[in-house]
């Protein structure tokens, strides 16, 4: 069993070095047919045999593709880390949200565009789960992580925290859709509703723009 392995290892070194000056006589007959004197004393040189055995050597050739996958691995890792870090949850992952977890969500993503958040005491909201400001203007939300269509009781809710917090309008969040009642009240009240379609428009929106500064930071941070 012994002799098997040595010998074997014997025929991997035989088959190297054949390999080897097989590969030194395809590199100097190619450098000849494209008119290039072929310098044994040139680093580069050895680095174009390298490659070549390394191309005819199926074992380096393993090797070679192991640690290149490697190198280029440990590279774009923290890359892709960095564009994923923080971002915004698709629907799918949003649908397996609990109410909390779906409030927390919206904070973080109209923070995202800009605005002042602030969520309100679980005990008594007032028909208002968040209340948003930007510059002057003052909007409370309600935030309905359902798995069936918002009926008009969120409206009514929204309508009567505009009034208890003062603000200048309402708006009404769902993973889901509207019931008619519920988009006719909202529109004579001027409400603005927003469904499973603009949800995802947000999301998308801020997911791209997270990942455009996050790759401009990269790269300055870099230079």
């Amino acid at each position: 069993m012994r002799k098997q392995k040595v010998k074997a290892k014997e025929n991997k070194v035989t088959e190297f070095l054949i390999l080897s000056i097989f590969a030194f006589c395809i590199l100097i007959a190619f450098l000849n047919i494209i008119s290039i004197q072929p310098s044994v004393t040139d680093f580069s040189f050895y680095l174009l045999l390298a490659f070549v055995i390394v191309c005819i050597y199926k074992p380096l050739r393993m090797i070679f593709y192991y640690t290149t996958g490697k190198i280029l691995k440990c590279f774009f890792s923290p890359i892709k880390l960095l564009l994923s870090k923080n971002r915004f949850a698709e629907l799918t992952e949003i649908d397996e949200m609990s109410g909390i977890e779906f409030e927390r969500y919206l904070k973080h993503l109209y923070e995202r565009h800009g605005y002042r958040v602030k969520l309100t005491n679980k005990s008594r909201d007032y028909g208002a789960d968040l209340i948003i400001k930007n510059k002057n203007k003052k909007y409370v939300v309600q935030a309905k992580c359902f798995t069936k269509k918002v009926g008009i009781r969120a409206v009514q809710e929204v309508i009567g925290a505009i009034k208890h917090y003062k603000a200048d309008g309402g708006i009404v969040v769902t993973n889901r859709f509207y019931t008619t009642p519920a988009k006719n009240l909202a529109k004579s009240n001027g409400i603005e509703l927003i469904d499973r379609n603009e949800l995802e428009k947000l999301n998308n929106l801020s997911n791209r723009q997270y990942k455009f500064a996050s790759a401009i930071s990269f790269i300055l941070n870099k230079s």
